[in-house]
């Protein structure tokens, strides 16, 4: 037969076997190193407002939903002229009111 591998509890880590009574995978939240001989725990990581790239990206949804109120805007004073016609007025305004929440979603971390 093949190598299997199996994986137990330790005290310190998950171990690995060729044992095939006791075979069973990592957990989610571990991972095999590269002998594939223990499981390690994955790192957590979270993007945070405090870090220069979320603030970033937090001011990008912020502008970009600002740019869509504001197209919005325009769509609805404009409504009467033939070029807003044109487009389909009721696809236009969903679209654009689904985009708002959408980054507003992005903004608040949701």
């Amino acid at each position: 037969m093949g190598n299997i591998y199996t994986y137990w509890k330790t005290a310190e880590s998950l171990q690995i076997s060729t044992d095939m009574d006791n075979c069973v995978k990592c957990p989610e939240s571990h991972y095999a190193n590269a002998q594939q001989t223990h499981c390690l725990e994955k790192a957590v990581t979270f993007l945070a407002y405090e870090n220069p790239l979320g603030m970033a990206l937090s001011c990008i949804a912020l502008g970009c939903s600002v740019l869509t109120v504001g197209v919005l805007g325009v769509f609805v004073k404009h409504h009467h002229t033939p070029i807003v016609k044109a487009n389909n007025q009721a696809l236009t305004y969903i679209l654009l009111i689904t985009l708002t929440f959408q980054l507003d979603n992005e903004i608040k971390g949701s």
